[in-house]
C-alpha cells in the first residue's frame, strides 16, 4: 500500500515540488546567514577616478608640487603658488594663509605636516577652534644658500630635510632645526631629489647621478650609485626601516633590505618616473611623465602594472609633472601639473 502511494507521489511530481522547496528554504537561510568562515568573498580590484580639480575656480593657479596622504580621505597637496589644499572625504580644500611653495610635504599624521622650499620650512597643525590648517614659519638655517628641497617626517617630532643644491642635510626634533651636516660623498653642487624617513632611526635619501644614501644610528652613510649619469636621479620611498624602493628617472627599479641595493628591473612605460610612493613592503605606485601624459603603475602581487594613462594635458616643461602619495594599498592620491587631481579606491 505504501509503495503505492510512493510510486503515486513520484509520478505525480509532488516529491519533486516539495524537494524544492526544501532546497529553496535551505538557500534562503545561507543568505540570511552568510557563506561559510572558509569562503572568502570577490574583492573588486581598486581603480584610479577623477578628484577634480584642487582649485575648480583658478585650476591653472593650482600647480600640485608635493602630496602627502597619512591616511586614506586625507592628503596635502602643496603647489607652486605658495597655497595648501586639504582633500577631506569628496573634495580640496584651499588654506588661505599657507606659505607651502614649490617643493616638499610630509604629514606623519593628519593634525602635523611639514613643507619645504628654497629659503624655509613650515610646520602645519590642526586648529583647535575651527579645525583649519594653520602654517607656522620658521627658518631651517640662517645660510643665504640653503635650498631645503625634500622633506620626510616620521612623526610630529622628528623630520628630515636635504638641500637641493648644496648636498646637506637638516634634522628636525622636538621643535627645532639642528646645524646644517654636509653628506659624506657630496659636493656643493649636489642636489637632494627624494626623502624617506619611517622611522627617526632610519631614512633614505635621493641625489643628482643617481646615488642613493641611507642613515642609521644618527649617522650618513657614504652613497651608493644606483643608475649612473649626469641628470639621473632617484625617487625613494622606504615602507619600513631598513625597506627601501627607489626608481630612477629612467624608470629602473631597486630595492633595499639586508643593508644592500640591489637592481630590480625597468618599468614598462616610456615616460620618466616623478614620483613614487611604497606604503606597505607588498605596494608602491609610480607616476610617469611621458611626453604630455601623466601615467601611474603600480606594484602589487610581486609584479608591476602596465602604465594607466590619467591624464593626457599636462605642462612636459614642469620639473614636478605629477606628484603622488599613497595611504594604503587600496588608497592613492595623485595630482598633476594642468592640477587635476585622481584617487585610487
Amino acid at each position: 500500500m505504501a509503495e503505492g502511494i510512493v510510486a503515486e507521489h513520484l509520478r505525480s511530481g509532488l516529491w519533486r515540488r516539495r524537494l524544492l522547496s526544501i532546497l529553496g528554504s535551505v538557500f534562503v537561510l545561507v543568505a540570511l546567514v552568510g557563506a561559510p568562515s572558509g569562503v572568502a568573498s570577490a574583492v573588486s580590484s581598486p581603480k584610479w577616478v577623477s578628484a577634480g580639480y584642487l582649485d575648480k575656480f583658478q585650476p591653472s593657479t593650482a600647480i600640485p608640487s608635493a602630496l602627502s596622504c597619512p591616511r586614506p580621505q586625507f592628503c596635502v597637496a602643496a603647489t607652486t603658488s605658495g597655497q595648501a589644499y586639504v582633500w577631506v572625504p569628496g573634495r580640496w580644500r584651499p588654506q588661505e594663509s599657507s606659505d607651502a611653495a614649490g617643493a616638499d610635504v610630509s604629514c606623519p599624521k593628519p593634525t602635523f605636516c611639514m613643507s619645504v622650499n628654497t629659503s624655509y620650512p613650515t610646520a602645519q597643525t590642526y586648529d583647535s577652534s575651527g579645525g583649519d590648517l594653520t602654517w607656522h614659519d620658521e627658518s631651517v638655517t640662517s645660510s643665504e644658500t640653503a635650498n631645503p628641497a625634500v622633506v620626510s617626517c616620521a612623526s610630529a617630532s622628528f623630520c628630515m630635510a636635504a638641500d637641493g643644491t648644496g648636498g646637506e642635510v637638516y634634522s628636525w626634533q622636538d621643535g627645532s632645526w639642528a646645524a646644517a651636516q654636509q653628506v659624506a660623498g657630496t659636493s656643493d653642487s649636489d642636489a637632494f631629489s627624494s626623502m624617506s624617513c619611517p622611522t627617526q632611526s632610519f631614512c633614505a635619501a635621493g641625489a643628482q647621478g643617481g646615488i642613493a644614501f641611507t642613515y642609521a644610528n644618527e649617522v650618513w652613510g657614504s652613497g651608493t650609485t644606483l643608475d649612473p649619469g649626469e641628470h639621473s636621479y632617484l625617487d625613494i620611498s622606504c615602507p619600513a626601516p631598513g625597506r627601501c624602493v627607489a626608481a630612477s628617472g629612467d624608470r629602473k627599479i631597486f630595492t633595499f633590505a639586508g643593508g644592500r641595493w640591489q637592481s630590480n628591473g625597468t618599468l614598462a612605460s616610456t615616460g620618466d618616473v616623478v614620483s613614487l610612493s611604497c606604503p606597505t613592503i607588498a605596494f608602491c605606485a609610480a607616476g610617469l611623465i611621458s611626453g604630455k601624459a601623466a601615467e601611474v603603475v603600480t606594484f602589487s602581487g610581486g609584479r608591476w602594472t602596465s602604465p594607466v594613462v590619467l591624464a593626457k594635458d599636462v605642462d612636459n616643461e614642469d620639473s614636478y609633472g605629477m606628484s603622488l602619495s599613497c595611504a594604503s594599498s587600496r588608497s592613492c592620491m595623485a595630482a598633476a601639473t594642468n592640477g587635476k587631481s585622481y584617487v585610487l579606491r
